[in-house]
């Protein structure tokens, strides 16, 4: 098993055999570093089951860029099972119910946003950083929890297992077609 969390300006791995936190501050890094990570990895696995990987929100260059690990991967490794978690879902796992929104910063002045009630999650929208401090009285960015020394890609291997409503709510998804779609144009924060 290989779970490896992407975000903006990170890049977090877990196995059974290895634990790393990789941070960047420049985006297009992110694209350096997975493949070096890999291919040390990979070299001692004869089999691997199952690959964890994230869904995202991200930015288009990320998305790229995971799509295309993937899809490396899924031809590396036939046989492998691929699932896809949402960031959201892996940033939920780790606030354990001590936020009430998590937002993920979009690099283009706003925020992806999404709260959680009773299991289930609003819709996704886009709010400033100053309309989300002012509507929500405990957000989490995703900048708090990337760039701590949290390990994100174990959570999102946790999250699978902790979370088993996220199937229903589509934050985990069997599948290695990874589009842009899941970074879609969300509604602005008051919209219906």
């Amino acid at each position: 098993m290989l779970s490896f969390f992407i975000s903006n300006n990170c890049c977090h791995i877990y196995s059974e055999r290895i634990m790393q936190i990789h941070k960047v501050a420049e985006q297009h890094k992110i694209a350096d570093l997975i493949p070096l990570f890999l291919s040390a990895e990979l070299q001692n696995v004869d089999n691997l089951d199952k690959v964890i990987f994230s869904l995202g929100p991200l930015t288009f260059t990320t998305v790229r860029i995971v799509n295309s690990v993937i899809k490396a991967l899924k031809i590396a490794h036939p046989e492998t099972n691929f699932i896809g978690v949402s960031n959201f879902l892996t940033y939920f796992y780790v606030a354990r119910g001590n936020c009430d929104v998590i937002a993920i910063n979009s690099y283009r002045g706003d925020f992806y946003c999404r709260s959680i009630t009773n299991k289930t999650l609003s819709d996704q929208i886009t709010a400033t950083m100053d309309e989300i401090k002012q509507k929500y009285k405990n957000p989490l960015f995703d900048t708090d929890l990337s760039l701590s020394d949290k390990n994100l890609a174990f959570a999102q291997y946790a999250s699978l297992y902790g979370y088993e409503w996220g199937k229903s709510e589509k934050l985990i998804c069997e599948t290695t077609d990874i589009e842009y779609a899941f970074t879609p144009i969300y509604k602005k924060l008051g919209e219906q």
